[in-house]
């Protein structure tokens, strides 16, 4: 199937996933938590993630709806500096009160979570099948190989599981709030840090075996391990500090710090997917390092706060969700940035706040989901 066709399929698909999806309340402007980066349980909530019980009462019908453009190609190329200025939406359609997202490999499909649950395509039928439920879900991480993923339960429930639904265990209950959880490139690694005693648990997936645990003297968030497995990688966001530990004993074996900010709170830090720059975040600034020297590369700046950024799959390009003033109007916006020149590429105005923003695997697609629950997919269209 082309990915043309799987496009148009994909937004009937998202008219039967809203109306399968649970009660929920309506999506408000202020942008949800960031998930990866959830702080202690003493943050409250915004208002879609008060815990309820599930509920089977649908929700309405999607108001509007785009259909694929027209321009689309068979073969979409990925979205790189060189084209990115051809960036147009393809589609978008409303989703309700989405927390966040996740893409399938190979483009099969999307995985949508709320607080009660999440729920994928399927790339014959499109039609919407739920893999799990949850009373008060927090977190959601998908695994690289598309089948398995990670959530957290009421903040503090570590739950491990299949999409297909045959397995799904409760790996740890903790004391404390998990700030982030990550899988390893390969799947067979799963890392939770957790605010009670600044503890790390490190987990095989295959047989849900911990291979490492210990407390550390700071609490970490952003966690990501690297593709040999050797490295876990966590930022201390009051110290504007990565550290890089041994997964199993949790010894530190080097640290980056951000030591100019003028910002008295970091946001965020993401390694690049090849882990050869780490991009800060705080306030309207995000902040390029070199992690093998620690260097300053350059700094991207923005007209207003930061919400959230992603790597391209190749690390070409950086995306960051923040408002901006296109054609003398000041409007959310989804900016695509260099991040060897600090050149700002493209800007794609939006009508409401980003919540989260995603590349596809492949890197053909950027997938936008905004805070009045609606999703956009934005491709190359020459």
């Amino acid at each position: 199937m082309n990915r043309r066709a799987f496009l148009r399929l994909s937004s009937i698909f998202l008219f039967s996933l809203v109306a399968a999806c649970t009660n929920l309340p309506q999506a408000t402007g202020t942008p949800p938590v960031r998930l990866p980066t959830q702080l202690p349980a003493a943050t409250p909530l915004p208002a879609s993630q008060t815990p309820r019980p599930p509920t089977d009462t649908p929700l309405a019908q999607p108001t509007a709806t785009l259909e694929p453009s027209s321009t689309a190609t068979e073969e979409t190329p990925p979205i790189e500096p060189a084209n990115v200025d051809q960036l147009a939406l393809d589609s978008q359609i409303a989703v309700g009160a989405v927390l966040d997202f996740a893409w399938l490999p190979d483009n099969q499909g999307i995985v949508l979570v709320n607080s009660t649950g999440a729920m994928t395509t399927n790339q014959q039928s499109f039609a919407p099948s739920r893999f799990m439920r949850a009373r008060t879900l927090t977190q959601f991480s998908l695994a690289p190989d598309g089948e398995h993923y990670s959530a957290v339960e009421a903040n503090t429930n570590v739950i491990l599981g299949e999409l297909s639904g045959v397995i799904t265990q409760t790996l740890a209950t903790l004391p404390g709030a998990v700030t982030s959880l990550a899988f390893s490139p390969d799947s067979t690694r799963l890392a939770v840090a957790a605010s009670d005693a600044n503890e790390v648990i490190v987990w095989d997936t295959r047989g849900g075996v911990i291979v490492g645990n210990y407390t550390l003297p700071f609490w970490l968030s952003d966690l990501a391990i690297s593709q040999d497995n050797h490295l876990l990688a966590g930022v201390d966001l009051p110290q504007f500090s990565l550290h890089f530990l041994d997964p199993t004993s949790g010894e530190i074996q080097r640290s980056l710090q951000w030591t100019d900010s003028s910002s008295p709170a970091l946001y965020g830090a993401i390694l690049s997917p090849d882990w050869t720059q780490l991009a800060w975040y705080t306030r309207g600034t995000i902040q390029l390092m070199d992690t093998a020297s620690g260097g300053p590369g350059p700094s991207l700046e923005h007209e207003d706060f930061i919400t959230t950024i992603a790597w391209s799959p190749d690390g070409s390009l950086i995306a960051s969700a923040a408002a901006a003033t296109v054609d003398q109007e000041f409007l959310p916006a989804a900016t695509l940035w260099d991040p060897f020149t600090g050149e700002k590429l493209n800007v794609l105005p939006l009508k409401t706040s980003i919540a989260q923003l995603k590349f596809s695997p492949d890197g053909t697609q950027l997938g936008i989901l905004t805070t009045d629950g609606g999703f956009q997919v934005w491709n190359i269209q020459p």
